[in-house]
């Protein structure tokens, strides 16, 4: 074998072919142009495809905020509450024993507040909760003790949803009296049936005032079984009286549902047989209630 022959087997001839090596520029030239051209599209069917980012998962809940939770989960569970509690409140809520449990589709939290009740802040934790009949907002009030320790305030209040009422309007002065003037009791025993029963004919004759249009919105399917207790009068410096009212519901259907809850109490015309319910709200919401509040139309 000569060095020559050597020499060609060493190399193929497409390499030491000048035709061939032309054949690869272009070749070569040709990826090159494919990946600039295929490279954008590529980036831009990954950008497209790409998934939403997720939300951050919030941070763990305020020291409120998880108080009001074990109320809720106890409240809706029908079992009575482990958290500590302030002077006359129900850890059982006044359910019965082996009772049926509020009925509820689902429960978020929708909105939270503070009031100062007597120089003393109050939190009010509302959960907006979705029925078979309707939505309503189940409001827990919660204050710091003088060790400052979280305690539930009141007993939890339910309202129908949307009738809360949004902007609080100024504090007004007050002037705290320990008896009931007249005719309150029997004005606000009227008014606890025509809102457990939803009653809103009944509740508009009972206010007697307010916007011609909406309505005065009750629970619905639920009665009174004893007359509301009523607590801590207040009389306002512009001549209004509110009232603490623990009022005790019964499902009207199966009568095997009860629960107490609490609210306060605008009251007008108090210590005289007309004396007359004019907006309610959450525990603590007296200094700031005003008449006809609670009237949709507002």
């Amino acid at each position: 074998m000569s060095l020559t022959e050597n020499r060609w087997k060493a190399v193929p001839a497409v390499r030491a072919n000048a035709k061939g090596l032309k054949i690869r520029v272009w070749a070569l030239w040709g990826v090159l142009l494919f990946g600039f051209v295929m490279g954008p599209l590529a980036m831009c069917s990954v950008a497209v495809s790409k998934p939403a980012p997720t939300p951050a998962s919030p941070g763990p809940p305020t020291p409120v905020l998880a108080f009001a939770n074990s109320v809720l989960n106890d409240w809706l569970g029908g079992r009575p509450t482990t958290v500590p509690l302030a002077e006359n409140v129900d850890p059982g809520f006044g359910f019965g024993s082996e009772q049926e449990r509020f009925s509820y589709i689902d429960a978020n939290l929708y909105n939270s507040s503070s009031s100062t009740v007597d120089d003393r802040v109050v939190y009010h934790t509302t959960y907006r909760l979705r029925t078979e009949h309707g939505l309503y907002d189940l409001s827990i009030s919660s204050t710091p003790n003088r060790a400052g320790q979280l305690v539930l305030a009141t007993q939890p209040t339910l309202i129908p949803a949307n009738v809360l009422p949004g902007n609080v309007p100024p504090v007004v002065p007050t002037v705290r009296s320990n008896e009931l003037p007249e005719g309150v009791q029997a004005s606000v025993n009227r008014w606890a049936d025509a809102y457990a029963g939803d009653n809103q004919d009944q509740l508009r004759v009972l206010i007697a005032g307010g916007p011609e249009t909406g309505i005065y919105k009750g629970l619905g399917g639920y009665e009174v079984k004893q007359p509301p207790t009523l607590t801590a009068p207040v009389t306002r410096e512009d001549g209004y009286l509110y009232v603490r009212a623990r009022v005790v519901l019964t499902d009207s259907s199966t009568n095997e549902f009860t629960m107490s809850i609490d609210f306060d109490l605008l009251i007008t015309q108090a210590g005289t047989s007309d004396a007359r319910v004019q907006a309610w709200g959450v525990p603590g919401s007296g200094p700031t209630l005003t008449p006809f509040i609670n009237n949709t139309a507002l």
